[in-house]
């Protein structure tokens, strides 16, 4: 895996100094991430590798950020270039979870599943909480989408979902929190409280999934 990865980083590397020195493709420069990222997705399927899966997948979320946000912002989102980008991780985070549920449903490369899911999710939870210090609206769907995926995770088990669902939604709760009351002594006692709860929460959790399985 890690020889693999190496050369796939190695190649990465050779076309990023191409494109400085010579800038073969211009103000197109972005297509480089698309051309590694299916390099490697080729190489991690030959190699039946998850980590250089987990490059291929990093590297088309690049691609995306960088080169489909000026066609959002030209039709959605004009002079807003935040909310294209979150708009873009969101989209490509639930693209990945998909593509996680087809592999396993299809049974070919299944092991590939968990580091879908898992960027997916970093993804499309990352995307709200980009917006959460401006939207209310955020820190609710914040809140909403990381208990629901806390839930989810915990009924299947899967404790590294289910860590990011909790500190998720706890960040959201707490960020609704904040905003309502605006106190700086209370806003000590929530904090202290509440991420000792949280910590006291998933070790609780972690062993509830350790014992059922």
């Amino acid at each position: 895996d890690y020889i693999l990865l190496l050369g796939v980083l190695l190649t990465g590397a050779a076309l990023a100094y191409t494109e400085v020195k010579f800038t073969p493709l211009g103000t197109a420069w972005s297509n480089h991430l698309l051309v590694m990222s299916l390099f490697a997705a080729a190489l991690a399927v030959r190699g039946d590798s998850r980590v250089v899966a987990g490059v291929a997948l990093s590297s088309f979320a690049a691609w995306m950020g960088v080169s489909a946000s000026p066609l959002e912002r030209a039709f959605w989102f004009s002079g807003d270039a935040a909310g294209a980008v979150r708009l873009n991780a969101a989209i490509t985070g639930l693209l990945f979870v998909g593509l996680g549920y087809g592999l396993v449903r299809s049974g070919r490369k299944a092991h590939f599943e968990p580091v879908a899911a898992h960027l997916g999710w970093l993804l499309v939870l990352s995307a709200i909480l980009a917006g959460v210090g401006d939207q209310g609206a955020a820190r609710l769907g914040l809140f909403v989408v990381g208990a629901g995926l806390a839930a989810m995770a915990f009924w299947r088990g899967r404790f590294p979902l289910f860590g990011m669902g909790l500190i998720a939604a706890y960040i959201g709760l707490s960020a609704l929190v904040v905003a309502g009351v605006r106190d700086a002594a209370f806003g000590f006692l929530w904090f202290s409280a509440t991420g000792i709860a949280v910590l006291v929460g998933l070790l609780m959790a972690q062993r509830a999934m350790r014992e059922r399985a």
